[in-house]
């Protein structure tokens, strides 16, 4: 902390003696002069007037800058500008306007009379000309970035066919998104990709935007909406010497609309339309989208501004019935998954969880005949019977900005944003009400910046589909009830023992004959009635103690669609989970403090310092976490990094040095190194190679240490105190996998002796940070006067202590020692859940090609190719092979787009990908997301009088059905319309 006060103290005091040393030019709106005395200063202008190079034609809100400065205006309704200053000497200026390739002049001061200078811009014909900042924390043009990164504009965005910009962001070379639900995209680079996905950061306008119970970013509410965008960098690969821990994969920095370079209301509304077709919905859904956004400056010193977005729709169905049990220990015909199995677990299907294998039960056959070793489970509902499939977001974000002086300003922003949607990792969960709103105060300075922010969520009414089914099932009639009910049917003993008088009865109440010895269907239907009526009949009324049960407890499971069914979910949102509800309580938050600053130049070094410090609040009431006392657990992490940068040889060798040390409670420090160099190999700087060595790391997540969550398995934190409370520390554990073998065994009459050599521990001990080391090379092209530009990346990556997740048990009892006569007596713990640091080194390559083609000012032709391949798993898989860590990416991704421009007042794109097949994994079951191809498009016509746009657009044009993650939804076509307001760029 002693140095983050250096630090920020350094920018204050640079701050005001460079605000000196700039001569007082003033920020007064063109529009405004300020009042003169007589003893004042001659006051002299730089004016201008923004055209349109092709048509002659002002260009309204372009943005005219005084670069080193935050002094900026913006052109007016004739294309002119004017920013007082009390300099004599010319002034270079920066002058932009999207769409357009922005230029630098220079213009002499002179009188409110004088003739503003004519500067023409051109449109946007030459590539590779963007400035990103996010590749080195500092403005570099693009074509000199040393790691792969790609950009969207804000004009990339507008003319997106995309309906959402997760799809449009699935168009950039090396991106990988995914979508768990219409609404709720996950954004990766680099494989080793999840639904959580906490290896790849978000951050907006400099916040790191993540859900502090997951450490994930939650995009459906943590995105900025689309019209306050102004640009999105993507970095594919370890950027954890600049941007900290989680950026292990990539990092997503998006740059919102400051309101002194765009100022005015703007407006989009798209109405659309999906469902069609093929969709188990049965009908067309509508959706409505509706942005607006509106800034205004006072002076040029004091700019606000707000952003709205508010989405309404149906979400596609997740109906996925395919079998996910698990059968060792049982006997055939009960190995056979599928719905004719007891045992039967659909993927979307939930309260089929409460599950359990039935062998060595003393109770046999009503005729004395043992029962077989079988699987029994539940019957519960799929996903639409349980929670609504509407999708609702709103948001909003705005701030206040505040021009200090010359070099310094201040803002205070905030981003509120509420809603439902689903969300997809062990099980399904439906977040419902879920509220994140986040507040920044910053200091930017043209060398640095101090920003503290704070981000807070309330889970609301979320609810974990898995627990929610299954503790549904229980509030109707208790699991072990239920399971009596079904065995003592099944086993034929009430069959056997009803009399004649009671039978008829029997069938007189229910309609059907009472079910027979054997008959797994009418033992699933009368377990699942309302058997109170059994406990009349003199004859029926003991048979249920014969396994200890009753007929009179619990009612019938109420039907899918029923008023009974809806009311019980709704009760059960309002109980938390640990008192048999399915409410999680999240009330959790993050606080952060960051600075950085850029050293004066010293031998032609431009280097940059910089450090964080941010604690973690966990507040889960016990629901999620092992915060079981009622109050917080607070936790926190902080770093600090240097990079510093040189050229050589005429600007064509750019050398780039960097290094980040972090710390976060519970564990070890951690050391991050960067090197980086491009090489220019033609004076012109068309042809760049570059290569860069980094290493990253990911702390454990809040999850991995402090959780304590039921849903397939009891899901447990890997602190080193809760492995000993459970008693499954060092080796005292079984995994999942290898007590499936021994059961498997002994249900083909393996003596115990020999199916206990099937027995597998692991040596569990606390976790460790995970860490990768990436190698990168790459080269860019530019042929064809700078119209054609080629985009090469080789990756390799090597990882070390990566973090896997495994299904292990412990012993029943946590001071004894496990044996395998606890296996055979199925006196194990409940099934646990767990992360692990997987042994070996896993390894990954990376290629990605692209390319873009400027054929003329009319047409731009785009395509990218990308290649993902994972190896050296093979000791993890033979630990155990259950031992999940989750690559899940696919081998060979192609996009390739066709952009029409300035076609009078046309536009139109269309766009194609192709994703081929690949394994996806989850901790409790895995499938193939099958290739799939899908084409978008969009036609676009403009009124420039009415600074307004039509569009017709569609995302899945051809309305293909295809699932994205196993367990996921069906996701079909969204055709829109789109109307759109902007004075300053249409």
């Amino acid at each position: 902390m002693k140095h983050l006060s250096l630090i920020f103290g350094i920018l204050a005091a640079s701050a005001y003696a460079q605000d000196i040393i700039l001569r007082r030019i003033q920020r007064i709106s063109p529009t405004e002069p300020s009042p003169q005395t007589e003893t004042s200063p001659q006051r002299l202008y730089l004016r201008g007037k923004v055209l349109d190079a092709n048509s002659g034609e002002p260009l309204v809100g372009a943005y005219v800058k005084i670069p080193g400065t935050v002094i900026g205006a913006i052109t007016n309704d004739k294309g002119e500008f004017q920013i007082p200053t009390t300099l004599t000497i010319p002034v270079a200026v920066e002058v932009s306007f999207v769409g357009y390739q922005t230029q630098r002049i220079t213009l002499k001061p002179g009188s409110e009379t004088t003739s503003p200078t004519e500067i023409r811009l051109a449109e946007e014909e030459i590539l590779g000309q963007e400035v990103v900042i996010s590749a080195s924390r500092v403005e570099e043009q693009f074509m000199r970035s040393p790691v792969q990164v790609s950009q969207l504009s804000s004009l990339m965005l507008r003319t997106s066919p995309g309906l959402l910009s997760a799809q449009t962001l699935s168009f950039l070379p090396g991106v990988d998104v995914v979508h768990t639900s219409i609404t709720f995209p996950v954004v990766n680079a680099r494989g080793f990709n999840f639904t959580q996905n906490p290896r790849f950061i978000n951050r907006v306008d400099g916040v790191e935007m993540q859900s502090t119970a997951l450490n994930i970013p939650v995009l459906p509410f943590t995105s900025a909406p689309e019209i306050d965008v102004a640009n999105v960098e993507v970095i594919a690969g370890p950027a954890s010497a600049l941007y900290g821990p989680n950026a292990f994969n990539g990092a997503m920095l998006t740059t919102l609309k400051n309101p002194f370079q765009y100022q005015g209301l703007s407006a989009q509304v798209r109405i659309g339309v999906n469902h069609l077709g093929a969709s188990e919905r049965g009908e067309p859904a509508p959706m409505y989208d509706l942005q607006a956004r509106y800034a205004h400056v006072w002076n040029n010193r004091l700019g606000v501004k707000v952003a709205l977005h508010g989405l309404l729709g149906e979400d596609w169905w997740a109906t996925d019935r395919t079998d996910r049990g698990v059968y060792a220990g049982a006997v055939p015909p009960y190995t056979t998954p599928g719905p004719d199995n007891p045992g039967y677990v659909p993927i979307n299907g939930y309260g089929y969880d409460a599950r359990t294998l039935l062998n060595n039960l003393p109770l046999p056959f009503a005729d004395g005949r043992p029962l077989p070793a079988f699987y029994l489970s539940r019957t519960g509902y799929m996903e639409k019977d349980l929670v609504s499939t509407q999708v609702r977001i709103g948001k909003a974000t705005g701030g206040v900005f505040y021009r200090f002086t010359d070099q310094l300003m201040g803002q205070f922003t905030f981003h509120v944003a509420n809603g439902r949607t689903i969300y997809q990792a062990n099980t399904r969960y439906a977040l419902e009400n879920f509220l994140f709103h986040a507040y920044k105060a910053e200091l930017t300075h043209a060398r640095g910046f101090l920003r503290l922010y704070t981000i807070h969520e309330n889970g609301g009414r979320s609810m974990p589909l898995g627990i929610l089914g299954a503790n549904l099932l229980n509030a109707v009639k208790p699991h072990a009830d239920w399971f009596r009910q079904y065995l003592v049917t099944y086993a034929g003993f009430l069959d056997q023992g009803i009399s004649p008088q009671d039978r008829a009865a029997f069938e007189a109440h229910y309609g059907r004959p009472v079910p027979q010895m054997g008959d797994h269907a009418g033992a699933r239907w009368l377990a699942d009635s309302d058997t109170r009526f059994l406990a009349t009949l003199p004859s029926a009324a003991p048979v249920a103690a014969i396994l200890g049960g009753r007929w009179d407890i619990g009612t019938a499971r109420p039907a899918p669609g029923s008023p009974e069914l809806r009311r019980l979910v709704d009760s059960l949102g309002k109980i938390p989970v640990t008192q048999g509800g399915a409410l999680l309580v999240d009330r959790c938050a993050l606080h952060h403090a960051e600075g950085q600053y850029e050293l004066p130049s010293v031998w032609n070094l431009q280097t940059i310092v910089g450090g964080s410090f941010r604690v973690f609040e966990i507040n889960s009431r016990g629901t999620i976490f092992i915060d079981t006392l009622g109050k917080p657990i607070y936790n926190w992490e902080t770093g600090a990094y240097l990079q510093t940068r040189r050229t050589f040889i005429n600007d064509r060798l750019q050398l780039t040095l960097g290094a980040r040390y972090d710390y976060r409670q519970y564990l070890t420090g951690q050391i991050t190194p960067r090197t980086a160099i491009s090489w220019s190999w033609d004076k012109s700087g068309n042809h760049i190679l570059r290569a860069a060595y980094q290493m990253g790391f990911r702390n454990p997540l809040n999850e991995a240490l402090f959780i304590n969550l039921q849903t397939d398995a009891r899901l447990v934190g890997a602190l080193p105190q809760t492995d000993r409370a459970l008693g499954i520390a060092g080796t005292n554990n079984y995994t999942k996998s290898s007590v499936e073998a021994f059961r498997a065994a002994r249900a083909q009459g393996v003596p115990v002796e020999e199916a206990a050599k099937l027995l597998r521990s692991l040596p569990i001990n606390g976790i460790r940070p995970e860490k990768v080391q990436s190698f990168e090379i790459g080269a860019r092209h530019l042929f064809f006067e700078q119209k054609l530009l080629i985009d090469l990346t080789y990756a390799y990556q090597r990882y070390r202590d990566f973090h896997g997740n495994v299904r292990l048990y412990g012993p029943k009892d946590p001071t004894q020692t496990l044996t395998p006569q606890d296996v055979e007596n199925n006196t194990l713990s409940p099934l646990y859940g767990r992360y692990y640091n997987i042994p070996g080194t896993p390894q990954a390559q990376f290629i990605t090609v692209a390319l873009q083609y400027r054929v003329s000012r009319h047409l731009l032709l785009n395509a990218n190719y990308g290649y993902a391949q994972a190896w050296g798993l093979e000791e993890a898989k033979a630990l155990d092979p259950d031992l999940h860590i989750f690559f899940n990416t696919p081998p060979h991704r192609v996009n390739a787009g066709i952009s029409l421009q300035n076609l009078g007042r046309w536009s139109a794109q269309l766009w194609y990908q192709w994703v081929h097949a690949y394994l996806f994994e989850f901790p409790n079951y895995k499938g193939i997301v099958p290739t799939y191809n899908l084409l978008h498009a969009q036609v676009s016509y403009r009124l420039p009088k009415w600074h307004s746009e039509l569009r017709l657009g569609a995302q899945n044009l051809l309305n293909f059905y295809h699932i994205q993650v196993p367990g996921g939804p069906r996701i079909g076509g969204i055709y829109y319309i789109q109307y759109s307001f902007d004075p300053f760029s249409l």
